[in-house]
């Protein structure tokens, strides 16, 4: 990955580089998120090709894979993305351990806040993560939906009906 070479070598690599995330072995797909996370920048593309695999890591029991996994999700989130991996993450979240809830939580409001296509589908979504993870997300992201409603007259009933029920 380090050498320059052409763009389908590199493909072909982090395909490779894919397939060690269903390893059984801990320390390959660890190796083998390290590697993509490094790649990323490189070649996008290739990489965010195979996100579906590297959601799957979040439920990995290890969690150094699970927080690796994470930070390569977040890198590999876009505006045309977001929407069906905030989607995976969510149910994650449902079944996430306390320790780990706090950190998926706050990467998933992280990349809505930057992402997100739409207010309303943003407002939707923080609220939904309120929801789900409680009182342990960071308090910058309620000030941020409140910044939020209050700057968009359009949605501001719509948001008290959402918060209310």
């Amino acid at each position: 990955m380090m050498i320059e070479a052409s763009q389908g070598l590199r493909v072909l690599g982090i395909n490779i580089l894919a397939r060690f995330l269903v390893n059984k072995e801990n320390n390959i797909r660890f190796i083998a998120l390290k590697c993509l996370d490094q790649v990323v920048n490189v070649d996008y593309k290739a990489v965010e090709k195979h996100k579906t695999t590297i959601v799957g890591c979040i439920k990995d029991a290890d969690v150094t894979i699970k927080k690796k996994a994470l930070d390569l999700v977040y890198r590999i989130c876009k505006t045309t993305n977001i929407k069906s991996i905030v989607k995976e993450l969510l149910n994650h979240l449902l079944s996430a351990d306390k320790k780990f809830k706090e950190e998926l939580s706050n990467k998933v409001l992280m990349a809505v806040e930057k992402y997100s296509p739409s207010k309303k589908w943003q407002l939707d979504t923080v609220i939904k993560v309120f929801t789900l993870a409680g009182s342990i997300v960071m308090d910058n992201f309620v000030n941020s939906l409140i910044a939020l409603i209050v700057s968009t007259p359009e949605l501001q009933n719509y948001a008290v009906n959402k918060v209310y029920f």
